[in-house]
């Protein structure tokens, strides 16, 4: 399923993927590499992937000459990259995207295409302070890294078994790290960022996911239809990252690690493990 940029796909492993590790979070190590768009390097890996996926193949944007896809949130916005460990090939992407500096007003990408339906949200969102709130958007994974053969040029179903059931959601082989890595990558950079409340635009199962993991996700206002079925809402930030359960919280402090690692290499302020509890 695709919203604005956004496709949402089932993972599987990789050939070559295997490994021997007892957490998520070892496994999620041994397999992927977490990078927040720190350099311009990173960053324009970023476009290209999203040009493959949002112009290329799904077309739902214009094709541009230099096959980086970007728009006007982008000058205000923090890119997420996830890559193949093994092979350094793009998998996946997302970026949060933050209200545009010195002018606070101008509209996130969900307040831009709902418009006045948002006078009947259930919270006030001018009572929010515009420089602590944010969007997750753009997010998509590489053609090839979807879960089932043939279904490389289609979106495929959101969910994965490790998910669906509780049985199996802290088994390291049945896990969809993919996805959640961009979520709980999405959350680590709103974190740093100082962003209080996060939106997401997003289809209903995306939000089913979200609360699988146990992120206290809350509508805001009735489905409304844009490229299919949307459900608007919100999360406070501060309250997710301190709320993990403890297979997330492992995940999410290894990909915590991994953003300060970059941030480190390129940037002065390093991405703290500010969970407010230790870090497992």
């Amino acid at each position: 399923m695709i919203k604005d940029g956004v496709v949402n796909a089932q993972i599987d492993a990789q050939p070559g993927d295997e490994f021997d590790s007892s957490t998520p979070a070892e496994a999620l190590r041994s397999r992927f590499s977490v990078l927040p768009g720190a350099s311009e390097q990173v960053r324009n890996e970023v476009f290209r992937l999203r040009h493959e996926i949002f112009c290329d193949e799904f077309r739902l944007f214009d094709k541009r000459m230099d096959g980086l896809e970007q728009d006007e949130f982008d000058a205000h916005s923090v890119q997420l990259l996830l890559k193949h460990a093994r092979t350094g090939q793009p998998v996946g992407c997302v970026r949060v995207v933050k209200t545009r500096p010195g002018n606070h007003a101008y509209p996130l990408p969900f307040e831009k295409y709902c418009g006045e339906m948002l006078n009947q949200t259930t919270i006030d969102l001018s009572s929010l302070p515009r420089d602590k709130i944010a969007e997750v958007s753009r997010l998509g994974v590489a053609p090839t890294f979807r879960r089932r053969k043939g279904e490389a040029h289609r979106p495929a179903p959101l969910l994965d078994a490790g998910v669906e059931n509780s049985d199996h959601v802290e088994n390291p082989r049945r896990y969809p790290y993919i996805l959640i890595s961009l979520y709980l990558g999405s959350v680590a950079i709103a974190h740093h960022e100082g962003i209080e409340t996060l939106f997401t635009f997003t289809e209903i199962r995306l939000v089913e996911h979200f609360q699988r993991l146990g992120v206290p996700i809350t509508p805001i206002h009735p489905p409304v239809s844009h490229k299919g079925v949307r459900l608007p809402c919100m999360l406070d930030v501060n309250e997710t990252v301190a709320g993990f359960q403890p297979y997330v919280r492992g995940l999410y402090d290894e990909i915590v690690s991994q953003m300060d690692r970059q941030y480190s290499g390129g940037m002065s302020d390093g991405l703290e493990i500010k969970t407010g509890k230790s870090a497992t």
